[in-house]
């Protein structure tokens, strides 16, 4: 409401809420990267927004530092490095191309102007949603295709890709 006063656009609100509600996440994930899976990374981004996900970095890093030094044990204040959180981040954001949308694997083309003729509706949406979360699970375009051309209808492939989805993505 603050921000629609204030004249802010819906969709720069609806950013802004995004990495205010996510700004935790970056500094999390960098502390489990030992054991973090490429699927967890690409949910972050696909959450955020790819082009924005070097923003909620830098957002979370301005939070850590707005807590000021800490005090250590022995007395000592210490204000904690973040160069090797910088350069993770920096690695993983570019060897997985998390900073670019992510290529459909499905399109509405494939349903619609194919000879699987699929009604235009809200089930090619879903579909292809569907197939974008899939290919975080590793789904290639050609083993979409193959599910969607099993299914007897297009209920049946929606259903048939949503029961593929892991239980926590959310869909």
């Amino acid at each position: 409401v603050f921000l629609a006063r204030l004249g802010v656009p819906p969709a720069s609100i609806n950013r802004i809420t995004a990495l205010a509600l996510n700004h935790m996440r970056p500094p999390d994930l960098y502390r489990e990267r030992a054991v973090i899976t490429e699927r967890a990374l690409r949910k972050l981004a696909r959450d955020i927004g790819p082009t924005h996900l070097r923003t909620l970095v830098l957002l979370a890093e301005a939070d850590h530092r707005g807590r000021g030094p800490f005090t250590m044990s022995d007395g000592t204040r210490h204000r904690p490095e973040t160069g090797a959180y910088h350069a993770w981040w920096d690695e993983k954001i570019s060897s997985l191309q998390l900073h670019q949308e992510p290529e459909l694997i499905l399109w509405g083309r494939d349903l619609v102007e194919s000879e699987r003729a699929w009604p235009a509706g809200p089930l090619v949406g879903q579909a292809v949603r569907l197939g974008q979360l899939l290919a975080d699970e590793g789904l290639t375009r050609a083993q979409a295709l193959e599910l969607v051309d099993r299914a007897a209808t297009p209920t049946e492939a929606v259903a048939e890709l949503r029961r593929r989805l892991p239980t926590d993505t959310g869909a």
